[in-house]
């Protein structure tokens, strides 16, 4: 790399220009090296997610999870938690409506999540940083491209889960261990939804990746995707009726809280046990 004078620069003022911008340094060029964690337009904290390909889906799970597949996928960041009841009764008082801009219905009110006062909207009490539920997809979306993110494709969503792990859950196959990193298979009379970041998070720094809230995905769904799937940044069919949901909640049992697990839902649709979490491109900024 030449200085201003047209000379090459020392390789001891190379590293501390490299550190400083945010990049490795190589002899010769830069190489962008994003930081393994970020604060999003909205404030959430948000970890990465390296690039790199992995086997998808489970040839063990549903027949929508088959045939298993390599896939790559580029950098990406996820974030760290679901979207908290308080942040999105922030989005929605920002944005001025609960209607996005093609009149789709984003939020309903539910004891677990936001209510109206008045013409705002506000958590529950008590229930700020619970993931918000009772959004339909159309809301997810409306979130994320509101504070220049974007839902993550459901490929996205399962390499970030798994974090690295080929088996059932993104610490292995060991189901006991679930409980320390999901809640699930719980509601009974009076069950809820548990605050974000309460269970042990993946290698990657996710947090309820597994269980609590079901997350929506960009995706449409289909159930016999995978035998056409690109292999590089699949962003599922062209078109659909139903989106693609992830991750399992907290009234459903282990095998549905499995990193390759499949569900869906109409996007128009809204759940007490259906939320969801924003992904944002790495690169250089």
């Amino acid at each position: 790399m030449l200085g201003g004078d047209g000379k090459r620069l020392r390789p001891a003022l190379y590293v501390v220009a490299g550190i400083l911008a945010g990049v490795a340094a190589v002899p010769g060029y830069l190489v962008f090296r994003p930081p393994s964690e970020i604060a999003g337009p909205d404030g959430a904290p948000m970890r990465l997610v390296p690039a790199g390909s992995f086997m998808m889906g489970s040839d063990s799970g549903e027949d929508d999870e088959k045939p298993v597949h390599r896939v790559h996928i580029d950098a990406f960041y996820m974030d760290r938690y679901e979207v908290t009841n308080e942040r999105f009764a922030k989005f929605l008082n920002d944005y001025g409506s609960d209607k996005d801009a093609g009149g789709n219905v984003m939020i309903y009110e539910y004891k677990w999540g936001l209510k109206k006062s008045g013409n705002r909207w506000v958590p529950q009490a008590g229930y700020e940083g619970y993931p918000v539920v009772y959004v339909t997809w159309y809301g997810a979306r409306q979130y994320a491209r509101h504070y220049g993110k974007r839902l993550p494709t459901e490929a996205e969503w399962e390499k970030a889960c798994r974090a690295g792990s080929s088996r059932k859950y993104s610490f292995g196959d060991d189901e006991g261990k679930l409980k320390d990193h999901a809640w699930y298979g719980e509601w009974g009379e009076g069950g809820s939804t548990h605050p974000v970041g309460q269970k042990l998070a993946n290698a990657l720094g996710l947090c309820d990746m597994h269980g609590n809230v079901w997350e929506w995905c960009e995706d449409w769904y289909r159930k016999d995707y995978y035998g056409s799937s690109p292999s590089r940044n699949p962003s599922g069919p062209g078109a659909g009726e139903s989106r693609v949901l992830r991750g399992g909640s907290g009234n459903y049992n282990p095998a549905n809280c499995r990193s390759a697990n499949r569900d869906w839902y109409f996007p128009q649709v809204r759940s007490v046990s259906v939320g969801f979490r924003c992904a944002s491109p790495a690169g250089p900024r």
